[in-house]
């Protein structure tokens, strides 16, 4: 008998050097969170859906890029065509904030940098399989082990994902971009 693994999903992680100088530039560079920037369902404050709006990249782009530049470039590697980051947004969550379930769509990485997170108090991003479990017919879920401040992750965009409420008065903030291929 033999046993053949048909499918597995990537899941890339980077550790950011020179983290402490990158989170401040980054950090100063973010908006203020305020009732403008809070999102419909009310479940944390977000410039997603301002920056989707206008179709350009967030002003903070340049201090995130240069901190995972080198990251991207080990990525590259492994990826079909030359990424290009084309959509860039920040969340910030407070006490009983969370980011429900969802995708970015069916193309492309995505990705989340975690800026202000305390292993501690907060929880990683959870991510559920894309088919059931085939013993048990329920959902199989990751919480990636050892994230902390300066961790950068990519996933297939696909992959359904969600941040878990925020259980603690220490705020929880992460800047996300998805990647495409674009050309050279």
């Amino acid at each position: 008998m033999a046993i053949e693994t048909m499918f597995t999903v990537p899941l890339f992680r980077f550790r950011i050097a020179d983290w402490a100088e990158h989170k401040r530039r980054i950090l100063a560079s973010l908006p203020e969170s305020g009732p403008h920037l809070l999102s419909p369902a009310g479940d944390t404050f977000t410039d997603f859906f301002v920056n989707q709006q206008s179709g350009v990249l967030p002003s903070y782009k340049d201090a995130v890029v240069k901190a995972v530049e080198p990251s991207l470039q080990e990525f590259a590697a492994r990826y079909p065509e030359n990424p290009k980051i084309d959509a860039m947004w920040f969340e910030r969550s407070r006490r009983s904030n969370y980011h429900g379930a969802h995708n970015h769509g069916s193309l492309g990485f995505s990705a989340v940098l975690y800026v202000e997170f305390d292993a501690a108090l907060h929880k990683p991003t959870r991510f559920l399989a894309p088919f059931m479990n085939f013993y048990a017919g329920g959902l199989m879920e990751h919480s990636p082990a050892d994230v902390q401040e300066g961790t950068l992750l990519l996933f297939p965009s696909i992959l359904i994902h969600e941040a878990p409420p925020n259980n603690s008065d220490q705020q929880r903030t992460i800047v996300s971009f998805n990647v495409k291929g674009g050309q050279a």
